[in-house]
Order: C-alpha cells, then structure tokens, then sequence
C-alpha cells in the first residue's frame, strides 16, 4: 500500500520517499507518550518534512475505531495538512472513480464514533480527551467525506461557470489559503490585487464542505465591487 501511494505521489522519485510508520518507529510495548505535544505521532507529524498524513484503511475500516487514529485525523485537519486515504489499490481520495473501498471509506467516516474507539491504555484516552472533545473530533471527520468524494482530476482542474471551459489550477486561478474559515489575506487586499490584475483572472476556492466558502466568497464579491448591500449568492 506505501509504495503504491509512492509511485502515485512521487513518480520520479518515490525510490527517495520516507515514510514515518507508528508500529516501527515506536516501541509498542514501552511507548513514551508523556503529554501530546512530545508524543512520537505529534512530533512526527510536526516535523517540516511531513507533507501530508497517510490514512491505510483495511476492509474492516478499523483505523477509524482507534482513539489515536481519530486524532491524528483531526490533528492533521486542525493544522491544514493533507490527508491520502490509501488502499493496496491506491489512493482512494484521486481515484478517477469512487472504488468500493471509497464507498466504504465514506460510510465508516459518516459512522464514526470517537467515544466508543479503542485506546490500548486509559492514559491515552485521558490525554486526548483533555486536549479535545469527542464532538469535536467527530464533527472534522465527518467533514472528511468531502476529501474522498474528491476524486480524479476535480483537484487540479475545475470548469469555468461561464465558458464551460477545463481550467487548471495551477495556472489558470489565483491561489488563496484557506483555513477555518481564514485567508492568508484580508478580503480588501485580496480585493484590490483583483481589481488590478487581468480582466478574467479567477479566483477559486478548494476546501472542504461547511468551512465558510460561501461567507468569504459574498464578502470578496462585496469588496471587490466596493458595495456591501451584495447579499445574494457569487
């Protein structure tokens, strides 16, 4: 499952990836939690090399009944990291069509139940709940879904509204980051960079489902048109 993962992410270079792997890196049998912060898994995650989370689902979708599971899921989207949900046959979430195993990705994330997942020791399930909420970490995974209904090519290209015409982002769109419901800039700048750039320049917004696109799109609309009565949708 790795190496596919590698291939498909590092065509040219996968021989070269490296691939932090919990039940190796960390004796199981003495693991040296301390708080959460210094834990193996949050250290591991925190480190500038780690580019995104690597999420193996089996057919009996157990990841997502373990506590620890849960939470790096909910780490890793507090911190805007990606997410792959991987199988032996790929990566699930850039698949060119949703798999079996997609489909039953998306059930297990709609089902999910961090109250009732499994922790080897009680100190475990003391320290996460601490640190967050059982609701908390399920209301994010839930709103994984929309990771794994994004599928095939829907995440580097979209289609113009207007022209109907294929678009890539990575060169046809300004990028903007987006995260709970923040952008790196505020609306007005990000307004006035679009009143002075190209006539068709576009701007599109990818984050998941019910994070706020649809308030920053009114209020950049708003902007840009210097008129705050905008209200209807973009």
């Amino acid at each position: 499952t790795i190496l596919r993962h590698a291939q498909e992410t590092f065509p040219d270079s996968y021989l070269d990836a490296t691939y932090w792997i919990c039940s190796f890196a960390v004796n199981q049998h003495n693991p040296e939690i301390g708080d959460l912060d210094n834990s193996p898994f949050i250290q591991a995650l925190s480190f500038e090399s780690c580019k995104r989370l690597l999420f193996v689902m089996d057919l009996q979708e157990l990841p997502l009944g373990r506590l620890w599971c849960l939470y790096e899921l909910w780490w890793a989207g507090r911190n805007g990291m990606p997410i792959d949900f991987v199988t032996p046959d790929g990566i699930i979430n850039k698949q060119a069509s949703l798999s079996r195993e997609g489909e039953a990705t998306i059930v297990a994330l709609q089902n999910v139940n961090p109250s009732a997942a499994s922790a080897t020791e009680d100190r475990d399930r003391d320290l996460i709940t601490r640190e967050v909420d059982f609701d908390k970490i399920k209301t994010h995974v839930k709103r994984l879904v929309s990771t794994v209904y994004r599928v095939g090519a829907s995440e580097s290209t979209f289609v113009d509204p207007i022209t109907r015409e294929v678009c890539f982002l990575e060169n046809s769109a300004i990028k903007i980051k987006f995260k709970e419901g923040c952008i790196e800039k505020s609306v007005d700048d990000l307004a006035a960079e679009l009143r002075q750039g190209a006539a068709g320049v576009r701007v599109v917004l990818v984050a998941e489902a019910g994070c706020g696109k649809t308030v920053l799109s009114k209020q950049m609309l708003a902007a840009i048109c210097n008129d705050d009565s905008v209200s209807g949708p973009p």
